[in-house]
């Protein structure tokens, strides 16, 4: 594996980056060992973390993580708002009970 070998023989950044190109890439024999090197490699290194970031974000299931990490995150802070304003008897919101609603739903 090419892969397994840059990264035993240290190789510079510019061949792991070439390698980690999405079809290039695979990772199927490498070790603890191996994986935990190249985790340091892309900790050093700007452009590999840069590489890393657009390979994940090729792939539809880091999107769609993203999206609802995206999602939940909001509902959480429109949950906390709107939750307040509820308890504390503030009716400035014609929507707020449909509001935490939506919040419920999508927790």
């Amino acid at each position: 594996n090419p892969l397994a070998r840059a990264i035993q023989e240290n190789a510079p950044a510019e061949v792991l980056e070439v390698l980690l190109e999405s079809r290039n890439i695979n990772v199927d024999c490498l070790d603890d060992n191996l994986i935990a090197a190249l985790a340091g490699k892309i900790k050093k290194s700007g452009t590999l973390q840069t590489a890393i970031i657009e390979i994940m974000a090729q792939r539809i299931p880091f999107a769609l993580l993203f999206l609802e990490l995206a999602v939940n995150l909001l509902a959480i802070i429109v949950f906390f708002i709107h939750t307040e304003e509820f308890f504390l008897g503030e009716k400035g919101h014609l929507w707020t009970d449909d509001v935490l609603l939506f919040c419920v739903i999508t927790f």
